[in-house]
Protein backbone atom coordinates (compact mmCIF):
# COMPACT_ATOMS: atom_id res chain seq x y z
CA UNK A 1 0.00 0.00 0.00
CA UNK A 2 1.22 3.53 -0.80
CA UNK A 3 0.98 6.29 1.14
CA UNK A 4 0.04 9.98 0.58
CA UNK A 5 3.24 10.97 0.07
CA UNK A 6 4.70 8.37 -2.12
CA UNK A 7 1.59 8.82 -4.65
CA UNK A 8 2.55 12.45 -4.36
CA UNK A 9 6.28 11.83 -4.94
CA UNK A 10 4.59 9.61 -7.84
CA UNK A 11 3.00 12.55 -9.31
CA UNK A 12 4.03 12.98 -13.29
CA UNK A 13 4.02 16.88 -12.50
CA UNK A 14 6.27 16.32 -9.69
CA UNK A 15 8.76 13.75 -11.32
CA UNK A 16 8.74 16.65 -14.19
CA UNK A 17 9.47 19.36 -11.85
CA UNK A 18 12.55 17.02 -10.52
CA UNK A 19 13.95 16.53 -13.85
CA UNK A 20 13.87 20.09 -15.21
CA UNK A 21 15.65 21.06 -11.80
CA UNK A 22 18.28 18.68 -12.33
CA UNK A 23 18.68 19.59 -16.08
CA UNK A 24 18.91 23.36 -15.20
CA UNK A 25 21.25 22.41 -12.14
CA UNK A 26 23.67 20.27 -14.21
CA UNK A 27 23.45 23.16 -17.11
CA UNK A 28 24.46 26.27 -14.51
CA UNK A 29 27.02 24.35 -13.04
CA UNK A 30 28.47 23.15 -16.63
CA UNK A 31 28.49 19.94 -15.57
CA UNK A 32 26.66 18.38 -18.50
CA UNK A 33 29.84 16.70 -20.34
CA UNK A 34 31.37 15.64 -17.08
CA UNK A 35 29.69 12.65 -15.63
CA UNK A 36 32.28 12.03 -13.41
CA UNK A 37 31.37 14.96 -11.13
CA UNK A 38 27.80 13.94 -11.18
CA UNK A 39 27.37 11.69 -7.69
CA UNK A 40 24.12 9.88 -6.30
CA UNK A 41 23.60 8.36 -2.86
CA UNK A 42 21.17 6.42 -1.52
CA UNK A 43 20.96 3.88 1.62
CA UNK A 44 19.01 0.70 2.50
CA UNK A 45 18.84 -1.56 5.49
CA UNK A 46 18.59 -4.96 6.86
CA UNK A 47 16.47 -6.12 9.06
CA UNK A 48 18.49 -8.27 11.78
CA UNK A 49 14.96 -9.43 12.97
CA UNK A 50 13.28 -10.83 9.90
CA UNK A 51 9.89 -12.07 11.41
CA UNK A 52 6.85 -11.35 8.96
CA UNK A 53 6.67 -13.08 5.75
CA UNK A 54 4.43 -11.12 3.35
CA UNK A 55 3.33 -11.82 -0.37
CA UNK A 56 2.89 -9.38 -2.78
CA UNK A 57 1.37 -10.45 -6.04
CA UNK A 58 -1.68 -11.23 -8.18
CA UNK A 59 -3.85 -13.88 -7.06
CA UNK A 60 -3.57 -17.07 -8.44
CA UNK A 61 -0.43 -16.78 -9.59
CA UNK A 62 3.41 -17.65 -9.17
CA UNK A 63 4.90 -15.11 -6.42
CA UNK A 64 7.80 -14.30 -4.66
CA UNK A 65 8.24 -13.80 -0.50
CA UNK A 66 9.67 -10.41 1.01
CA UNK A 67 11.01 -10.97 4.23
CA UNK A 68 11.31 -8.30 6.88
CA UNK A 69 11.56 -7.17 10.30
CA UNK A 70 10.33 -4.52 13.19
CA UNK A 71 13.45 -2.33 11.85
CA UNK A 72 14.58 -1.72 15.54
CA UNK A 73 17.54 -3.77 14.41
CA UNK A 74 18.66 -3.27 11.16
CA UNK A 75 22.44 -2.28 9.25
CA UNK A 76 21.90 0.62 7.13
CA UNK A 77 24.11 0.58 3.97
CA UNK A 78 25.44 3.80 2.08
CA UNK A 79 26.13 3.61 -1.67
CA UNK A 80 26.72 5.89 -4.19
CA UNK A 81 28.87 6.42 -7.69
CA UNK A 82 29.56 9.06 -9.94
CA UNK A 83 27.49 8.92 -13.99
CA UNK A 84 30.60 7.82 -15.19
CA UNK A 85 30.48 4.41 -13.40
CA UNK A 86 32.48 4.95 -10.89
CA UNK A 87 31.88 3.70 -7.03
CA UNK A 88 32.19 5.52 -3.90
CA UNK A 89 33.35 3.93 -0.79
CA UNK A 90 30.44 2.48 1.08
CA UNK A 91 29.36 3.32 4.48
CA UNK A 92 28.03 0.28 7.05
CA UNK A 93 26.26 1.03 9.66
CA UNK A 94 25.70 -1.31 12.52
CA UNK A 95 24.06 -1.65 15.56
CA UNK A 96 25.95 -0.82 18.61
CA UNK A 97 28.02 1.76 20.86
CA UNK A 98 31.38 0.35 18.80
CA UNK A 99 32.79 -1.08 16.08
CA UNK A 100 34.52 -4.67 16.64
CA UNK A 101 37.37 -5.96 14.57
CA UNK A 102 35.40 -9.22 13.33
CA UNK A 103 32.47 -7.13 12.23
CA UNK A 104 34.42 -6.00 9.45
CA UNK A 105 35.28 -7.64 5.55
CA UNK A 106 38.99 -8.04 4.53
CA UNK A 107 40.11 -5.18 2.90
CA UNK A 108 40.53 -7.68 -0.37
CA UNK A 109 36.68 -8.37 -0.16
CA UNK A 110 35.67 -4.61 0.22
CA UNK A 111 35.54 -2.11 -1.80
CA UNK A 112 38.69 0.25 -0.72
CA UNK A 113 37.88 2.33 1.77
CA UNK A 114 35.18 0.75 3.17
CA UNK A 115 33.86 3.11 6.28
CA UNK A 116 32.19 1.29 8.80
CA UNK A 117 30.28 3.11 12.33
CA UNK A 118 27.67 2.35 14.60
CA UNK A 119 24.44 3.96 16.71
CA UNK A 120 22.02 2.84 18.67
CA UNK A 121 19.63 1.04 16.21
CA UNK A 122 22.13 0.70 13.04
CA UNK A 123 20.05 3.66 11.28
CA UNK A 124 21.85 6.59 9.44
CA UNK A 125 22.28 9.80 11.46
CA UNK A 126 23.11 12.68 10.47
CA UNK A 127 26.72 13.12 12.37
CA UNK A 128 27.47 10.17 10.98
CA UNK A 129 26.85 11.18 7.32
CA UNK A 130 28.65 14.31 8.14
CA UNK A 131 31.40 12.65 9.05
CA UNK A 132 31.05 10.09 5.79
CA UNK A 133 30.32 13.74 3.30
CA UNK A 134 33.35 14.95 5.00
CA UNK A 135 35.90 12.17 5.58
CA UNK A 136 34.92 9.79 2.72
CA UNK A 137 32.84 11.31 0.01
CA UNK A 138 34.95 14.84 -0.58
CA UNK A 139 38.01 12.74 -0.28
CA UNK A 140 37.13 10.28 -2.77
CA UNK A 141 34.98 12.21 -5.32
CA UNK A 142 38.46 13.79 -6.90
CA UNK A 143 39.65 17.48 -6.50
CA UNK A 144 37.53 18.77 -9.72
CA UNK A 145 35.13 21.39 -8.91
CA UNK A 146 31.87 21.89 -8.99
CA UNK A 147 30.40 18.85 -8.65
CA UNK A 148 26.29 17.83 -7.93
CA UNK A 149 25.68 15.38 -5.55
CA UNK A 150 22.34 13.69 -5.84
CA UNK A 151 20.22 12.34 -3.04
CA UNK A 152 16.69 11.73 -1.55
CA UNK A 153 17.03 14.37 0.60
CA UNK A 154 16.69 12.17 4.10
CA UNK A 155 16.53 14.46 7.17
CA UNK A 156 19.76 11.99 8.44
CA UNK A 157 21.47 13.76 5.81
CA UNK A 158 20.89 17.68 7.06
CA UNK A 159 22.19 18.63 10.35
CA UNK A 160 19.71 20.17 12.41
Amino acid sequence: MRTCKEKTEMDPFIVELYFDILENSINELELSDKPDRLFNIDETSFALDPSKTKVVWLQNAPSSRVTCGTGRESTTLLLGGNAAGEKLPPLIVFKGKNIWDTWMAPQQLTHPNTSYTASENGWMKSNIFFNYFNMTFLTSCGEERPILLIYNGHSTYIDE
